[in-house]
């Protein structure tokens, strides 16, 4: 192998290493966003009827279907 193939493998592999950060990233933050949305809803529902609120975060799953659902 030749210096500048190795390089490729290299810069092949950070860009692959990257992209998995990235989609990790992305995911925590959707995550911490529907649980953000749903507190909002409760606190919108609580001020209205005064009653705890009811409210499921959802589950991992539950979350990640939601997001595939949304793209589509």
């Amino acid at each position: 192998m030749r210096t500048r193939d190795l390089i490729l493998i290299i810069g092949a592999m950070a860009c692959f290493t990257m992209a998995i950060a990235t989609l990790i990233l992305i995911n925590g933050q959707t995550t911490h966003r529907s649980e953000r949305n749903i507190q909002i809803i409760c606190d919108e529902l609580q001020k209205l009827n005064g009653k705890p609120c009811q409210l499921l975060q959802p589950s991992d799953t539950e979350t990640k279907l939601f997001a595939f659902i949304r793209r589509r």
